[in-house]
């Protein structure tokens, strides 16, 4: 894949939302030098190389959510634009808030801060799991109706959105609800 290739990029983004790891994985390579010179830009002098790692862990996060969020049918801004804004914004609201903390904690708050983070991390893996867990058994057509069902539309305005009828809607969303708890709970027996 060519560095700065527009085409191969939205490929990439399209397979990463639909739940290919490698193609994330192509876009996080191809993204290595922002994500480095800008966690470094924000790193502090005195900082240890875990904070460092911190930074450069927090700009991955946002990496992967500009993939998910990227509006592919604008032209008025590409990816990698776009991927650094958000890169930028998040790098800087996490040293805001490491900033806000580190001056009004003492020293037992930060430690138990410090915990607080971790089970942070820990609630972001576990819902990245269950995103993929969501996404790798719905259909592209299934995942784009379920997300713009969560995000509270009606069966008629995602019907309208996706030049469907409503009730193609209805059933996908039926389908998906049973997918959905065959998945999440293969071992309950839930009534339909």
């Amino acid at each position: 894949m060519k560095k700065n290739d527009p085409i191969a990029h939205l490929d990439l983004i399209n397979a990463a939302r639909a739940g290919d790891e490698s193609a994330f994985e192509a876009l996080l390579e191809a993204y290595e030098p922002l994500i480095d010179s800008m966690s470094r830009s924000f790193a502090n002098v005195e900082d240890d190389s875990e904070s460092g790692e911190d930074l450069r862990q927090e700009a991955c996060i946002a990496l992967y959510r500009a993939v998910q969020s990227y509006d592919s049918t604008q032209a008025e801004v590409s990816f990698g634009l776009y991927a650094k804004m958000c890169v930028r914004n998040r790098l800087i609201s996490y040293t805001r808030k490491l900033r806000r903390r580190e001056s009004v904690l003492p020293l037992e708050e930060r430690i138990k801060t410090e915990e607080d983070v971790t089970q942070g991390v820990v609630a972001e893996e576990a819902y990245m799991e269950l995103y993929r867990r969501i996404e790798s058994v719905l259909s592209p057509y299934e995942s784009h109706v379920w997300w713009l069902y969560l995000s509270g539309q009606t069966t008629g305005a995602i019907a309208a959105k996706l030049s469907k009828d409503e009730r193609s809607v209805q059933n996908a969303i039926y389908r998906i609800r049973k997918k959905l708890r065959a998945a999440l709970h293969p071992n309950s027996s839930m009534p339909e």
